[in-house]
C-alpha cells in the first residue's frame, strides 16, 4: 500500500513509475471505471506489483464490466465508466459465450498474461485464482483441454511445482466439486504415476493420484476397486526402483492405498510399512506413524 501521509515516519523508495501509476489507480477506484484504459492500468499497476491483491480484484471486475458490455453489442470508448458490476454475481449467475470471438479475445489474452505473471512468479496465489475464474466463466472446451496442457508443460519444467499440481486438478474437474469420469480419473493416476517415476521421492505426484483414488472410491465409481489395486502394486513396483534404500513419500502413499484396499492382510502390510517409517525411515514424524500403525491394527483386530 502507498504511503499517503505528508510526512512518513519511514518512507518506501518507490520509483517515479510505480508511484504514478498507483495515484492513477487510487483515482479510478475512487471513481470505479470499468474500461479499456483502466484494464490497461492494472496491468501496468501488476507488473510494478503483481501480489497486489485489490488490483487483481479490480482487474477482474473490469473484465467482467467489458464483457456485459461486449456482449450486449456495445463495444464503449476507452474512457467510459461502465456500470459496475459484483464480479461474484457475474461468475454465478452469467456465463461468458465460448463462441463469441470478441469475448474468447478476452479470455486468451487474460490466460496469455497471466501465464506471463506466473513465468517470474509460479507462486502468485492470486495470478492462479484469477485465472480459475477465467477458465470457469469462460466454460470452453478448448481452454480446459490447453490449460490441462500448460500444466503438464509447467510439471515438467518443475515436477515439484505444487501450484501447477493443484492448477491440474481444478482444470481435470472442470472448476466444479463432481468427481471426475472413472476414465479421467485412470488418465490421470497413469499420469501421477509417469512423474512420480521420475524422481519417487517427490510428494506432489502421490498427493495427486491419492485425490483421485480417494474419490473415485468414495463416489462408488465402477472399477475403483481395480483401480486401487492397481496403483497398489505400481507404487510396489516404483518403490523397488527408488535409488535410496529409504523412500517415505512412496511408503506413505502405498499405507493408504493398501489401507484403501481393506483387506487384512493388506493392513497388515501397512501397519508394517508405518513401523518401518516410525522407527527407522521418518522418524522426525515417529508419533504420527505410531498412531497410524495403531489405527491400521485396531481396525484389523475389529
Amino acid at each position: 500500500t502507498l504511503q499517503v501521509e505528508a510526512s512518513p515516519v519511514c518512507s518506501i523508495a518507490y520509483t517515479a513509475d510505480f508511484v504514478t501509476a498507483y495515484d492513477y489507480l487510487r483515482t479510478c477506484l475512487r471513481t470505479d471505471e470499468h474500461s479499456d484504459r483502466t484494464l490497461a492500468l492494472s496491468g501496468l499497476c501488476l507488473r510494478l506489483n503483481p501480489a497486489n491483491y485489490t488490483v487483481w480484484h479490480y482487474r477482474r471486475r473490469i473484465l467482467a464490466s467489458l464483457q456485459q458490455r461486449r456482449a450486449s453489442g456495445g463495444e464503449g470508448k476507452s474512457g467510459d465508466k461502465l456500470p459496475p458490476l459484483d464480479a461474484d454475481t457475474f461468475l454465478t449467475n452469467t456465463s461468458a459465450d465460448a463462441n463469441d470471438e470478441r469475448i474468447l479475445s478476452i479470455a486468451k489474452d487474460e490466460l496469455q498474461y497471466i501465464s506471463t505473471v506466473l513465468s517470474n512468479d509460479g507462486k502468485n496465489y492470486h495470478a492462479w485464482s484469477f485465472r480459475q475464474y477465467i477458465l470457469r466463466t469462460l466454460s470452453s472446451s478448448d481452454e480446459w483441454e490447453s490449460d490441462l496442457a500448460y500444466t503438464d508443460a509447467l510439471i515438467n519444467e518443475d515436477i515439484r511445482n505444487n501450484s501447477a499440481w493443484n492448477h491440474r486438478w481444478f482444470v481435470c474437474h472442470r472448476g466444479t466439486r463432481m468427481p471426475c469420469t472413472s476414465d479421467d480419473a485412470t488418465r490421470e493416476c497413469d499420469y501421477a504415476l509417469s512423474k512420480a517415476e521420475m524422481d519417487p521421492h517427490n510428494e506432489s505426484p502421490w498427493i495427486y493420484l491419492l485425490g483421485y483414488v480417494k474419490e473415485q472410491i468414495r463416489s462408488g465409481a465402477d472399477g475403483s476397486d481395480e483401480l486401487v489395486r492397481r496403483m497398489v502394486q505400481e507404487s510396489k513396483r516404483l518403490r523397488h526402483t527408488a535409488a535410496d534404500t529409504t523412500c517415505p513419500s512412496c511408503d506413505s502413499a502405498r499405507i493408504e492405498l493398501l489401507d484403501m484396499v481393506g483387506g487384512e492382510e493388506e493392513r497388515k502390510e501397512a501397519a508394517a510399512l508405518a513401523n518401518q517409517l516410525g522407527t527407522v525411515d521418518d522418524t522426525i514424524r515417529a508419533k504420527f506413524w505410531a498412531r497410524r500403525e495403531g489405527q491400521l491394527k485396531a481396525v484389523r483386530s475389529s
